[in-house]
């Protein structure tokens, strides 16, 4: 999901070429809520046919990720001023590590 208002989610996508790897691209004009509240989080996950504790979230502020722990969604900070990862305090420098989160995520 997205916060800003005006070009749409989808059309972004389309246009880094993107589109393709994603099921779903919303803002927060479209669901009527913006992250950190807890209703834009509910909102993704209800488009995605999927429970909050499946759902994985990245973001660079700290506020949007405690925002979607909190719904139950398991949610990692994007910090690149890091060294390196901190997986398990939900730290990542970069998405470099995502295959190991959703290796962890599916066992």
């Amino acid at each position: 999901t997205n916060n800003s208002m005006g070009v749409s989610p989808g059309r972004k996508l389309e246009a880094t070429g993107l589109a393709g790897l994603f099921d779903v691209a919303l803002s927060s004009q479209m669901i009527g809520a913006k992250k950190p509240e807890a209703a834009a989080y509910i909102a993704i996950a209800t488009a995605l046919q999927a429970d909050p504790r499946h759902c994985l979230f990245f973001d660079n502020k700290r506020s949007c990720v405690e925002g979607a722990r909190a719904t139950g969604m398991r949610a990692f900070e994007l910090d690149r001023t890091r060294a390196d990862h901190d997986i398990p305090a939900g730290v990542l420098r970069d998405l470099s590590a995502l295959s190991l989160i959703l290796d962890e995520s599916t066992n």
